[in-house]
């Protein structure tokens, strides 16, 4: 298992840590964030019985992962409520024309859990069934949005790569599978 420390765009109001492990098993991303703080300061809802395909998840706490082969990658967002939404884009935040069913069943939640002080997320991310991105050396990119009191936001990931935040740019995908 490999672990990423998230840094922050700027200092957020109160500290908190982000962590994220992943791992390659038997061709499934295994990803698993971890965030350290006070937690109860967070706009972290609870899960919910029946998670659905919710778009705007980047408005609040949310979770991201994208993968990129080539100029095309997808972006994952995912919510402690268990909701996520799929992007699928061409290139540079050019969404796909491609009409593939970006479903839940390309990944699976393992975890969801918070307390006081830490909250926890896990996924699995089904690769053999991303055949649409192309071939070639898949890219990583991690990144987390955290809502605070107040609706202030902080931005968090394995790098910034322009003078705001920005994940989509093609500097944040540091990681290679």
């Amino acid at each position: 298992m490999n672990r990423y420390v998230l840094k922050p765009f700027e200092s957020p109001p109160s500290p908190f840590a982000v962590h994220v492990d992943f791992s390659l098993i038997e061709n499934e991303l295994v990803v698993h964030f971890s965030i350290t703080g006070n937690i109860t300061s967070l706009n972290l809802p609870s899960p919910k019985e029946n998670p659905t395909r919710v778009e705007g998840l980047y408005q609040h706490t949310c979770l991201e992962v994208f993968l990129k082969r080539g100029s095309r990658y997808l972006e994952w967002n995912f919510g402690f409520t268990g909701d996520w939404c799929i992007f699928l884009f061409d290139d540079y935040r050019t969404k796909s024309s491609l009409n593939i069913d970006l479903n839940s069943s390309l990944f699976s939640v393992t975890h969801i859990s918070h307390c006081d002080t830490e909250a926890n997320f896990g996924v699995r991310i089904l690769l053999s069934k991303l055949g649409f991105l192309g071939s070639g050396d898949t890219q990583i990119g991690l990144s987390t949005i955290l809502e605070h009191p107040e609706n202030k936001i902080s931005y968090w990931a394995l790098t910034h790569a322009a003078h705001k935040p920005d994940f989509h740019q093609e500097n944040s995908f540091i990681l290679t599978l």
